[in-house]
Parts: structure tokens; sequence; C-alpha cells
């Protein structure tokens, strides 16, 4: 049936639906990705979001349950140019549409993506909504004043803490919505590890033997979470600290950073990275709307965006803290920046050897 997205600008664009049928709001953004739309859906950190595929087709490797980087689908509708109606690949277990109505997502193909990425290329990410049927001005704005990206973190971090056992030493995860690749990367590493949601007690891990702090990936704006960035201000310069993605904004700002809005984020699966120690450049898979504006005191910058000039990564030596924007873990896309990941935790166990 016909579906209507309605711009925060004013603008029109009408297409077909798969999926669910049904009103919905959200922020508009787009990705690049050629692939990973399992992936890309599932994010926790794109919950509350109107994603719009700029790659013209999805869906022609089909849906598998495996590889979703959550217990379920976090984006509030996906916009494309085109469905694959047959899916073709041996791991697959679900079309698109089939996908889209079991987990009750709005779909809506047939729309000009290239047009829409044009219009968020120029005038930044906004607000959408979705109807299946053409609404006035004014019921427009009514459903704009609903507030879709208040308390994102808490909606996608864990409800209760809990444990991982490992035969090495320990680690404190704060999930302010953590891909399962990278819980997983964690896992498999043996590390015995504590999980803690971002409603996290700072007393309980001071109080804990853990060996490092790691400070997930997620959503929302990092300015709304004052009791987050007070209780990790409590952390630093406990133990050795590794950030990603909200976790490093949020880390930045308790650091006395300052960070401002990309006015379309950086979410793609080939943002060239460029090492400043080593002067190599590597590809890698983004999803944040930040950027640091102004480093932390005593920081040295690593990382930087070749595309946009945009810091991607810092480190603090007397802190012993490393903070870095993009996915090292990839999943989907490249992973070659996991030398980061592997090169902390070899230093967690160096300090734990000789502590």
């Amino acid at each position: 049936m016909d579906m209507f997205l309605h711009l925060e600008n004013g603008k029109i664009f009408k297409g077909k639906s798969f999926g669910k049928v049904k009103i919905t709001v959200g922020e508009l953004v787009f990705s690049t990705a050629m692939i990973g739309h399992e992936e890309i859906i599932s994010d926790p950190t794109n919950i509350g979001k109107i994603l719009v595929m700029s790659y013209p087709i999805i869906g022609s490797y089909g849906f598998n349950f495996e590889d979703m980087q959550s217990n379920n689908p976090k984006t509030s509708a996906v916009i494309c140019r085109t469905v694959s109606k047959y899916p073709s690949n041996f791991r697959c277990e679900m079309d698109v549409d089939s996908y889209f109505k079991f987990y009750k997502i709005v779909g809506v193909e047939n729309i000009d993506t290239r047009e829409l990425v044009k219009i968020i290329s120029k005038e930044g990410s906004m607000k959408a909504v979705i109807s299946e049927k053409l609404l006035t001005e004014t019921q427009v704005q009514e459903y704009f004043k609903e507030d879709t990206q208040k308390n994102l973190i808490y909606k996608v971090t864990c409800k209760e803490n809990y444990h991982i056992e490992g035969n090495k030493e320990s680690i404190s995860i704060i999930d302010l919505g953590i891909k399962k690749s990278l819980l997983n990367y964690f896992k498999s590493k043996n590390f015995n590890i504590n999980v803690y949601s971002a409603d996290f007690d700072y007393q309980e891990i001071l109080n804990s033997n853990t060996k490092a702090i790691i400070l997930s990936n997620g959503p929302g704006n990092p300015y709304e979470y004052k009791k987050i960035i007070n209780n990790i201000q409590k952390l630093i310069g406990f133990k050795p600290i590794l950030s990603f993605g909200v976790g490093t904004d949020l880390l930045t700002l308790a650091l006395g950073g300052e960070l401002k809005s990309l006015p379309f984020g950086h979410r793609t699966l080939g943002a060239p990275v460029k090492d400043l120690k080593s002067g190599k450049v590597y590809m890698t898979t983004q999803n944040h709307r930040n950027y640091i504006y102004k480093l932390p005191k005593n920081a040295k910058e690593t990382f930087l965006n070749i595309e946009d000039q945009t810091i991607e990564g810092y480190s603090i030596d007397k802190e012993n803290i490393t903070a870095i924007h993009f996915q090292p873990e990839g999943a989907p896309g490249p992973d070659e920046t996991l030398y980061v990941l592997e090169n902390f935790l070899n230093s967690v166990g160096e300090v734990a050897k000789n502590a």
C-alpha cells in the first residue's frame, strides 16, 4: 500500500509499504553501507532512527538471527529504493518483508533515496514521520512534538548487571548499548567479564578486582546523561579505560573536553581513518553523531578522519585511557583496526602480571 514520508523541512515522499504498516516518528538519518543490513538494523545505536539505506537494494541475502547485534531490531523504520523479494544465501532464514513483519518494523520502498541522501547531506539529520495517509502540516507538527530521542541509552542498556565467566583477568564493561559483536570479541579472549547497566554504581566497580573498564558504543545525545558522566569521572585514574562511540563522547565530557554535532553523522562501513603513530590509513565501521571539538587536558590525538579531518581517537598516558569513535570489530564492515583492542588488552594483561 502507499506510504508517505513527511520531512521536517516540509518535503513529502511517496513510496510502497513492506513489513508493518503504522505511523512512525523518528530521526531521519542515512547509512552508506552496501552490505550489513541485518547488523545495522539491530545495532542499539540506531534506536529511534528512521534509517535511509543509500545503496539501492537491500535484502539480497536475506536475514538470519545469528548476525543480529541485539535481541531484536532497533531502528523505528527503514527507507530504501528496492527490496529484494527473492534472497539467495545458504544462511538466509527470512526475507526482508517477513522479517519486518515478524518484528513489527515499518519499511518503505520505491523512494528516491538519492534525493533523500542529498537533502540530509545538505540540511542535516531531521525529524520525519511515516504514515499510510497524507497528513496535513498541522498533523505532522503534532507528531513532531513527540520526543523520540530522549533517554535512549536507558532503553538499550541491560536491565540488570550480569557476569560472563572466563579464565583470565576481570574486566568491567559498562553497557551503553553494546553491540553483540563487541561483547563476543571480549568473550573470545576468555576474560572474566562483569557487565554493568548504564545506571551503574561506580563504587561497586571501585570495590571490585577489575583490571580494566570498557565504555561501549550506544545511542543518544551525550550531554543529556549527567549522572553517567559524573559516575565515569569517579572511575578515571582507577584502572585503564577503553571507550567506543557514545562511550567516547561521555568520557570526553567527563574529562573536560567538548563535543559538537556532525550535520548527518558518520554512518558507514568504509570511513578512512589515519593512525597518527604509524601513518597508516585504515577503513573503519562508524556509527556516531558527534565529533571531538576540544580534546581533554593532556590528551594526545591518535586517529584522524581523512575525509573531514575530525578527531577519531585520542589517548591519555597518565590516566591510561584509550578512546576511539569507530567500531574496530566491524560487524558489519572491516576489522582492520582490531589491533587497537588487542594492544589495550595486552597492556591490561601486562599490568595485571606486574601488579
